[in-house]
This record gives C-alpha cells, structure tokens and sequence, in this order.
C-alpha cells in the first residue's frame, strides 16, 4: 500500500460515508522555506496503525495559512494531486477490514452500511 493509499484509508475510515477524495500533497522543503513548522499529532481514525502517521501545521495565522495555500496552489500545479475515486476508496477499506487493519465494529455506520 502506498503512502497516498494509506492517506486514503484513514480520511475514508474516519468519515461517516465513503466519497472521492482528493488528495493534494507539499513538500517539506517549501513549507521550511515559507517558515512554517508541523508536529506529529494523533490522527483521529479508527485505523489505529495510522493514527501515528498524522501531522499538523501549527502556530497558522492568516499570514501563514496564506502560505499554506500558496504552496497547495504550487503542489497542484506540479501535478502533485491525485483522486482516488469513492470505488476504489470502499476497496481500500473493504481491504483493510478483511486484513484486520481496522474493526468494521469501530467504523461509522453509515460506512457500515455502505460495505
């Protein structure tokens, strides 16, 4: 599973229904270069394996969050976005629960529903 996949199954698992999502991802350099920090933070999902692997951009104000969005604008200027379609979102978290990756028990029922 890939990085962008694993992205994908913690925002799909943690939601109440299963959609397309894209995904938009910076660099760290250009977020070092604007001056802005992150630190490691749980991640709210019930993939629990996931949750370390989340990050915030802390200390934002307008200013900084100004840059925030420069950079998301760059990022997808470089191509560097991709959508996962909602199929191929249920198939990542269908798989998941089979693997025992997460309890379908711990998932939304709405999600419940719609695997």
């Amino acid at each position: 599973m890939t990085e962008l996949e694993r992205a994908v199954l913690a925002i799909v698992a943690a939601g109440q229904h299963i959609n397309t999502i894209d995904l938009v991802w910076i660099e760290d350099k250009g977020l070092e270069a604007d001056g802005l920090n992150w630190e490691a933070t749980p991640g709210d999902t019930p993939v629990t394996a996931l949750r370390s692997s989340h990050v915030d951009v802390i200390e934002l104000n307008y200013t900084r969050l100004g840059k925030v969005a420069s950079r998301v604008v760059d990022a997808i200027g470089l191509g560097n976005v991709k959508r996962f379609r909602r199929g191929v979102a249920k198939e990542l978290l269908v798989s998941a629960v089979e693997r025992g990756q997460v309890l379908r028990s711990d998932l939304h029922k709405g999600i419940q529903k719609e695997l």
